[in-house]
């Protein structure tokens, strides 16, 4: 595998990832395959999981030079960024439902949600992807991990950005006001 390889399997993954979430196509399917939003949201999060785990399996099956030799300080800030993005995403989840985020329970809210968490970040669920990716680069310091990394880290900001724009769309002034308030990715110190 080429680095051009992973690097194309990352870009078709984020396109799917952007384009399935896309209100225009959501609609679309809702019209003209008359599937509800609980079963396109599950089709979704299928789609997403198995073009991960494609990915996955590519890195996997792909010998690379390492670019520093693990240690345990590294080991440690990695333990730490995974145990911060597992409670980060956990936090979340008490914000949203996990079973409608996946498909397989309706979403009963149509509210803006700003508790919990998301008084402190907009994104939490981005924030844990960093940790863990900085994380999974710390532990397995390899080529093809850096140009995972690399990858997420470039679409981050596409992918917030296409998310806002549609909360702007859905929620108006109250997403804005409360753009204004909380950041994306990183808590304020207060």
């Amino acid at each position: 595998m080429t680095y051009l390889t992973l690097i194309a399997a990352w870009s078709v993954y984020f396109f799917l990832h952007s384009t399935l979430a896309a209100d225009a196509i959501k609609n679309w399917a809702y019209k003209n395959l008359h599937i509800s939003k609980r079963n396109y949201r599950l089709v979704y999060s299928i789609i997403s999981t198995g073009t991960l785990a494609a990915i996955i399996y590519l890195i996997i099956q792909t010998p690379a030079p390492l670019l520093f030799k693990p240690s345990w300080p590294f080991a440690i800030i990695a333990v730490l960024c995974i145990l911060s993005g597992i409670w980060i995403f956990n936090a979340a989840f008490r914000q949203y439902r996990f079973e409608a985020f996946i498909g397989l329970a309706e979403e009963n809210s149509t509210e803006l949600k700003t508790n919990g968490i998301l008084s402190r970040v907009r994104h939490p669920l981005y924030t844990a992807t960093i940790l863990w990716s900085i994380a999974y680069l710390l532990l397995i310091p390899t080529t093809t991990s850096l140009t995972s990394v690399i990858c997420i880290f470039a679409y981050l900001p596409i992918g917030i950005g296409l998310e806002e724009r549609k909360l702007i769309k859905q929620f108006g002034e109250q997403y804005l006001n409360y753009r204004k308030r909380v950041p994306a990715l990183i808590p304020r110190l207060k």
